[in-house]
């Protein structure tokens, strides 16, 4: 059985350094930004609708 918690961390930027181009990343992370506040806008609006549907039940 092995123990995942003593395998030390490695970071993903160091993972993946050299495969990505300094530009290539800062893109991809540009990106992954914009794609996780879309994600937030549309999870709050959803919760504000539904909980506008369970307090008014319209």
């Amino acid at each position: 059985m092995t123990n995942t918690s003593t395998k030390s961390k490695k970071r993903l930027s160091d993972k993946y350094r050299g495969i990505l181009s300094k530009q290539q990343g800062e893109s991809l992370n540009k990106h992954i930004k914009q794609m996780r506040e879309e994600w937030d806008c549309k999870t709050l609006s959803f919760r504000t609708q539904l909980s506008n549907l369970l307090a008014y039940g319209k």
